[in-house]
């Protein structure tokens, strides 16, 4: 429509990051970034850029634009433009693009640094100028993207020549001020078209610190060759990238090169919009004063000119591209944009994705990762967000093995904050005896929930009965672990807040059944204690009285507190600031309940029996008998998660493991039955419903398992890489505030906890995002915890002991093959985060 501003985010494809976007100002087309090298092709499941242009324009190649825009010298943005440029297939009226020579550190005319005679440390070198791909151990994968990065600087200034040639009017961007960027500025009036920036000193700086990083990498990368002539230029870029030289900070050049980004806005029908490469706008990532002011004053002009009808976020929705402050400088801008290919796990940052959720309903968004292409239009009347796939402002990270989609049905405004059922029961009165009257008040949107009531009246009721065969009442103790041997263990509550969940009398002979058992029996933690002082108390027992070899905490987190536990050093928590883990590396622990010296780390087995406020299920809980009934092993994965097979193949057993792409458990004939004694579930979990756990691509995004996949009864041991998959309760250590009462969650609708109501002895799993190995050996992340703990188990060791081995083997060999500061950051999450609930002894 003449009058209409359409912006399309084209789908950038697998590989990660990657920009391409057409916007239609009229009759006026702009085309910015060209998405990744081989998107001219497309990948499996993604159209290619042609492909998408020839839908968006409706007609086939070759394509004319009026004004193509490439806003700097990264392999993601100049992307498939020079082949399609090549082949014909794309023309241009007039270009806007990067200067190569300041792209590539050359504006001051001296040799290059990288011109040197071996052909591995210019490859290697050509990497680094890339933002740097960290922990690929694929020998293909490295060196299709080193030949991608070692031939981009020739094929851009090839295509820079093509369209020139073909009178195109060719205009490399050295600044606002520069005569011919002012003269394409007004050539494009129609349009709006304003240039904030950057400056050219800022240009000219990040040039000159181009070139020295890449000198750096080129002196590094010979000492290598020094010491091992024999080694490739995979091998050079790798052990550079993961900063195993001081010398070479490869994530620097590769900031120097974002903040050459061009910032352009357009203004049209009424309507602005702004677009700006990687600019780091948040944090620039040097602290070059001329670099740092010219952000600065960048900001600056980006708030004048705010509010925006759009914004294209940045760096791939990075966390140095955008924060709270610079959300309040584009003041009451509504609507934002994210692009980046499927496979993009660091960007959009868990953080600012939970920023924007944070803004809702205020805010919206579309995010090519997970939306492919995404179109906003702008008219003088309205606007409008449609996406090819998935839903509106998704807020899940990349990260790890997070939900790879929504929960549950698709809906229009998906993730804003929370809300809650409130249900308020009370005991009839007068007329009503015997009756329970319950309101509940549910959120005015689609929203799936499961209410759970148990009535335990107290005073005068009867005797509470064992929901397990044999009839045993409370005059009996309870059979706790059903009469198997155990060693000697400290079991840890609090007996009043024990008793406000279940009941007195039933705390009360929970307490009983464990002295009873042989327990020494730690039961009165104060109602509502520190976990501080709760851990003293615990502690000055341990010290105190031999013999101990494990710890049971009985209750849930609001009856014994869980430390909210910063899983990093301090040096390293430095080193990963503004990371992209969705929980910031914050998870719930039990360990500092089992040290003998005091510290947060365990020096003994610890497991945890949650109450769920439910006496039956603690019961039930407690009296698991641990013993196996010959039905071997049962397994369900992710279809991208192949480490998880050569685990489950040293399980005993016949069964095959269950492989979710696209089936899900209700497409099974018969219904698939997670029954084996051995249980090993590696699938994607949410951390708002432990009821489900999902697969990969399946349809509708229904779950791969559910409730309805667990057995009748249950005796054996489950381990799960699900993230969040032994969380109980609510919320998440990441976003729990001080003095917060935890919410625990019912037996049915958390999967761990129906294991345990059905008698597993354990459930070993998450408390925050777990990450997988996908690269083989799949010898790092979380593939050695998950080969130690079975290797333990099925030596005979139980669930918690098993698990406490395998720490210390694990946290023996961090990292384990990757040193980058963020592998050994998730390293040290998945060693602190595992967790066993259950009687795990």
């Amino acid at each position: 429509m003449a009058g209409s501003l359409k912006i399309d985010l084209l789908d950038v494809g697998l590989r990660k990051y990657g920009d391409c976007v057409l916007v239609e100002f009229g009759n006026v087309l702009v085309l910015i970034d060209g998405a990744h090298t081989g998107d001219d092709q497309g990948t499996q499941g993604h159209d290619s850029i042609p492909a998408q242009l020839e839908k968006v324009l409706g007609h086939k190649a070759p394509f004319h634009v009026d004004l193509l825009m490439v806003s700097h010298a990264h392999e993601d943005h100049i992307g498939c433009l020079p082949a399609l440029v090549t082949a014909k297939k794309l023309t241009a009226g007039s270009a806007l693009v990067a200067d190569p020579r300041l792209g590539w550190g050359r504006a001051q005319g001296q040799t290059p640094p990288d011109a040197v005679a071996d052909e591995r440390v210019r490859r290697a070198v050509a990497g680094l100028h890339e933002m740097p791909i960290r922990d690929i151990r694929d020998g293909r994968t490295v060196e299709e993207f080193l030949s991608d990065a070692a031939s981009l600087e020739d094929n851009y200034k090839a295509m820079l020549k093509t369209l020139a040639d073909g009178g195109t009017n060719v205009v490399s961007y050295v600044g606002p001020k520069d005569a011919k960027v002012k003269a394409l500025v007004q050539k494009f009036s129609s349009i709006g078209m304003t240039i904030l920036g950057p400056s050219q000193e800022q240009l000219l700086r990040c040039a000159d610190k181009i070139r020295q990083g890449m000198s750096d990498a080129v002196d590094a990368a010979e000492k290598l060759l020094g010491t091992d002539a024999a080694i490739d230029a995979g091998e050079i870029y790798r052990r550079l990238a993961s900063g195993e030289s001081d010398a070479v900070d490869g994530e620097r050049l590769g900031n120097m090169v974002n903040l050459q980004s061009i910032a352009a806005q357009f203004e049209f029908a009424g309507r602005k919009v702004l677009f700006a490469g990687d600019m780091q706008l948040a944090k620039p990532g040097t602290d070059e004063p001329k670099i740092t002011a010219g952000v600065a004053d960048l900001r600056t002009a980006i708030e004048k000119e705010a509010p925006y009808d759009f914004v294209k976020l940045s760096h791939h929705g990075s966390d140095n591209s955008v924060d709270e402050d610079l959300l309040k400088k584009l003041k009451t801008t509504k609507r934002y944009g994210i692009c980046a290919g499927e496979q993009s796990t660091k960007h959009p940052n868990a953080q600012v994705l939970k920023m924007l959720a944070s803004h809702q309903p205020a805010l919206q968004w579309v995010r090519t990762d997970r939306n492919r292409r995404s179109t906003v239009t702008l008219t003088k009347t309205g606007a409008t967000m449609e996406v090819e796939t998935g839903v509106l402002n998704d807020a899940h990270p990349n990260s790890g093995d997070s939900m790879p989609s929504p929960a549950g049905p698709p809906t229009p405004a998906a993730l804003a904050p929370v809300l809650k059922p409130r249900v308020q029961a009370a005991v009839g009165e007068t007329g009503a005896a015997g009756f329970v009257e319950v309101v509940a008040k549910i959120p005015n949107e689609r929203t799936r929930v499961q209410i759970t009531i148990e009535i335990d009246p107290g005073g005068g009721g009867s005797p509470v009965r064992s929901i397990l065969p044999g009839g045993q009442t409370s005059d009996a103790p309870l059979k706790i672990g059903s009469g198997r041997a155990l060693p000697r263990l400290l079991a840890v509550t609090s007996r009043d807040a024990l008793a406000r969940n279940i009941g007195r009398e039933e705390a009360g002979h929970v307490v009983d059944s464990l002295n009873g058992a042989g327990f020494s029996v730690l039961p009165d933690i104060p109602e509502g204690a520190s976990v501080m002082d709760a851990a003293s108390a615990v502690h000055r027992r341990l010290t105190g009285e031999r013999g101990i070899e494990g710890v049971v905490i009985v209750g849930g987190f609001d009856v014994v507190p869980a430390l909210k536990l910063d899983a990093l050093p301090p040096e390293l928590r430095r080193q990963v600031a503004g990371n992209d883990d969705p929980d910031d590396f914050v998870v719930w622990s039990d360990e500092i309940y089992a040290s003998t010296d005091g510290d947060t780390i365990a020096d003994l087995p610890v497991s945890r029996v949650p109450d769920a406020r439910s006496a039956r299920f603690l019961f039930a809980a407690l009296e698991a008998s641990g013993r196996l009934r010959g039905s071997g092993r049962c397994g369900v994965r992710n279809v991208r998660r192949e480490f998880a097979d050569p685990i489950f193949r040293e399980l005993p057993g016949d069964s095959a493991i269950f492989t979710s792409q696209p089936s899900t458990h209700d497409q099974q004939d018969p219904v698939l039955v997670l029954g084996g004694d051995l249980v090993y579930l590696m699938l994607h979990g949410d951390d708002r419903d432990g009821s489900r756990f999902w697969g990969e691509d399946t349809d509708g995004g229904r779950e791969a398992v559910g409730m309805n996949n667990l057995p009748e009864a249950s005796g054996g041991v489950v381990f799960t890489g699900c993230c969040w998959g032994a969380l109980t309760a609510d919320p998440p250590a990441s976003r729990a505030s001080g003095g917060e009462t935890m919410a625990p969650r019912a037996p049915e609708s958390s999967i761990a906890l129906g294991f345990l109501g059905r008698g597993a002895v354990g459930f070993v799993g998450c408390t925050g995002a777990h990450y997988s190995p996908t690269q083989e050996p799949f010898d790092y992340y979380g593939g050695p915890m998950h080969s130690a703990f079975w290797k333990h188990s099925l030596a005979g060791e139980a669930p918690a002991k098993a698990l406490h081995a395998a720490k210390r083997e694990y946290a023996a060999r961090i990292p384990h093959g990757h040193a980058g500061a963020i592998s050994r950051a998730i390293e040290m999450k998945i060693l602190r985060q595992y967790t066993c609930l259950g009687l795990g002894f």
